[in-house]
């Protein structure tokens, strides 16, 4: 079993030795989160802030969306029950 554990650990070596190899660096856990350099300048940058537009086109979709789920049912029994009442009246 101790076979497999030096495999593991040499395949890691091998592995960190590549990526030193080509400029990567092996962040540290406490480092993960904040960017490099190269990262600032590489990675899109995205607004702070949305558009009011924004807010807007969701609470419109929003009201679509419940309006044509609130209206299914009703359109639905008057489609079954449309002409049964028609016949009686």
């Amino acid at each position: 079993m101790a076979g497999g554990t030096e495999t593991v650990d040499a395949m890691k070596q091998e592995c960190y030795a590549d990526d030193r190899g080509h400029g990567h660096e092996i962040a540290d856990d406490d480092d993960a989160d904040t960017p490099t350099e190269e990262d600032r300048q590489t990675l899109r940058k995205v607004a702070d802030k949305l558009p009011y537009s924004t807010f807007l086109v969701a609470l419109v979709e929003l009201c679509e969306r419940f309006a044509y789920y609130g209206m299914s049912g009703p359109f639905q029994v008057r489609a079954q029950f449309y002409h049964s009442q028609k016949c009686t009246s």
